[in-house]
């Protein structure tokens, strides 16, 4: 059965009418049907390859059953030729991190928190309609306004890091602007993840198919009124795809007891044992299975483990781990990294969380956020505030205001669900993730650099450090790209936003950051 698109429209049409949710459709094949036959009928035919025009004048009643068969039986892939690039606005970064960026099958750019200030104003953040009171108006302009003030009780501390640094760089306007960067990563802590953003954001069609099956699955409205959004969009320029989009699945809305969330937050961190990251499991034969790979790979008897390292992670052995382009699943040799499997027990904030989940390839158990909303006062603190007593306490103080109205207004009734929009960025996300050493060392080599945001760089750094000692013969090269780039002028690639510290004369384990 077909996604009942008009009696969603009709049922939420108060809804779609006053969120602030924004979606474009910016560009989109000219033909998907035609690619989705075309490119199935070319696996069964014998006169070469069919083109989308062909599947239209070379008997088109053949291609309407095609796509009927290949939607009916699943065969799927067919509908990820088209992709489809949608400008979207007035998102809350909440539904962003747990919905659109949840699963690995799109490409983002989305504003960022770090780089670009929040400014107090209407559409800043996006809230359910049962918290559009005064009370909590008049909190959200409270939460802005200590962001702004952090912002500005940080610029003094982190101008004096800066500049420590970079002792030869004049302080003017310009380099000012480098100092306030570093303010507004640690001031938009404070902020609520209803806070809303901006973004490009490209699916396939098979994408867009499951987002109207799940429709339902994170049990927000904002979803619902995404999808819609989206749907719209598409089918406005391409009605044909009408019968392409299924009936949504039944959700189970199954709303988390804060009693429970509090005692599963609680034996989760008694597990992780007070770090922000924990290493799980590893290959108990590391060595072996990187010979195994060595013979089936490479085709040569293999040398000794740490040849073999040196071989597939040195960039004067293996120039695709320099390139910017990462080519590595594309080399067979580089593809031994993937038989290494490592899992990881994590702890960071919400926004920290943002970034991480960007890295598609390293899977976890992130949940949906109100399932762990304990109405325990939680939140991380970034290590600038603690060089500015004004700004920890304005932080602190913030914190503790957003977690008592939220406790205020559940024992008022309101659901979980809602007040999740009211949690800060600074939350503590808690999950579970596995990936293998190919896609550990991309993210190693973007988040040991001292210009990643700096709570990243610091779980990421405890990853690192706890594989080295299970695999010592690791420990090389889980560094910052400058620490392994022997020979490779620059040394640093990051070009004029080089962070001022000669990283790779200083071992991983004595590194430490601020900003």
């Amino acid at each position: 059965m077909a996604f009942p698109l008009q009696e969603y429209l009709r049922e939420y049409a108060t809804e779609l009418e006053q969120s602030p949710l924004r979606v474009a459709l910016l560009d989109s094949p000219a033909d998907p049907s035609g690619l989705a036959a075309g490119s199935a009928r070319t696996c069964y035919s014998n006169n070469g390859l069919i083109t989308p025009q062909d599947s239209h004048e070379r008997n088109p009643e053949l291609s309407r059953k095609v796509l009927r068969n290949t939607l009916d039986s699943g065969h799927l892939t067919t509908r990820q030729h088209s992709q489809f690039v949608f400008a979207i606005e007035g998102i809350s970064r909440h539904l962003i991190h747990d919905y659109l960026h949840a699963h690995p099958y799109y490409n983002s750019e989305q504003v960022s928190q770090r780089y670009t200030r929040t400014h107090s104003g209407k559409d800043w953040y996006s809230l359910p309609p049962v918290l559009q009171t005064r009370v909590v108006y008049e909190h959200m302009q409270a939460m802005v306004a200590a962001y702004e003030n952090i912002t500005t009780l940080l610029m003094q501390p982190a101008a004096d890091l800066h500049y420590g640094r970079f002792r030869t760089r004049e302080r003017n306007a310009t380099n000012d602007r480098a100092v306030q960067k570093k303010t507004m990563e640690v001031a938009r802590y404070s902020l609520p993840v209803s806070t809303t953003a901006y973004l490009y954001h490209t699916v396939s069609q098979l994408t867009l198919m499951r987002y109207a099956l799940t429709i339902h699955s994170t049990g927000l409205t904002e979803q619902i009124v995404l999808v819609l959004k989206m749907l719209q969009a598409v089918l406005s320029r391409h009605p044909e795809l009408a019968s392409e989009f299924p009936y949504p699945m039944e959700t189970d809305r199954a709303e988390v007891s804060p009693a429970q969330a509090e005692r599963a937050n609680n034996l989760f961190d008694e597990s992780l044992q007070g770090k922000n990251a924990r290493l799980l499991a590893y290959p108990a034969s590391p060595d072996e299975l990187l010979k195994l790979g060595w013979l089936s790979a490479v085709g040569s008897e293999p040398p000794s483990t740490e040849e073999i390292l040196r071989a597939l992670l040195s960039p004067e052995k293996n120039p695709g781990t320099a390139s910017v382009l990462y080519p590595l699943t594309l080399d067979a040799s580089s593809r031994i990294l993937q038989i290494l499997t490592f899992q990881f027990q994590k702890k960071i904030s919400h926004t920290a969380d943002s970034q991480a989940q960007r890295h598609r390839t390293i899977p976890g158990t992130r949940p949906n956020l109100p399932s762990q909303i304990s109405l325990q006062t939680e939140f991380v603190t970034p290590a600038l505030l603690q060089h500015s007593e004004q700004a920890l306490g304005v932080y602190h103080d913030s914190m503790e205001k957003t977690f008592a109205l939220i406790r205020s207004l559940f024992n008022q009734g309101i659901s979980l669900y809602d007040l999740a929009y009211l949690i800060p960025n600074s939350f503590p996300v808690r999950y579970v993730e596995s990936s293998d050493l190919l896609n550990l060392f991309h993210r190693f080599k973007t988040r040991l650099c001292f210009n990643a945001q700096e709570e990243i760089w610091s779980s990421t750094q405890r990853e690192a450090l706890s594989m080295a000692e299970v695999f010592p013969a690791l420990e090389p090269y889980l560094a910052a790209p400058c620490a392994l780039r022997h020979s490779i002028q620059p040394r640093c690639p990051e070009g004029s936003h080089y962070c001022g510290v000669k990283v790779w004369k200083i071992p991983l384990s004595e590194q430490t950051r601020v900003i």
